[in-house]
């Protein structure tokens, strides 16, 4: 399951991407933000036909650090939470 959200990151002069924070919603629609601690590593991907990144990071949850993944497709710009 793929789960849409907001994200920040930075790119740099030859178009790599490195996200920064995410933003979520929860269950009673309140959004979150979440600063990303490190990325473990990230892939280049063909997911369903679509050119995408796959980046492992761990995020600071407030009381916990959580090891997510995260999806960048490409051509619509736009990020997912992977499940």
């Amino acid at each position: 399951m793929n789960i849409p959200l907001d994200a920040i990151a930075a790119f740099n002069t030859v178009g790599g991407i490195k996200p920064a924070y995410i933003r979520m919603e929860d269950e009673a629609h309140r959004l979150h933000t979440y600063k990303i601690a490190n990325i473990e590593f990230t892939k280049d991907e063909n997911y369903s036909g679509v050119q995408s990144l796959l980046f492992v990071c761990n995020v600071d949850m407030g009381d916990c650090m959580k090891c997510i993944k995260i999806r960048y497709l490409i051509d619509t710009h736009k990020w997912l939470l992977v499940s």
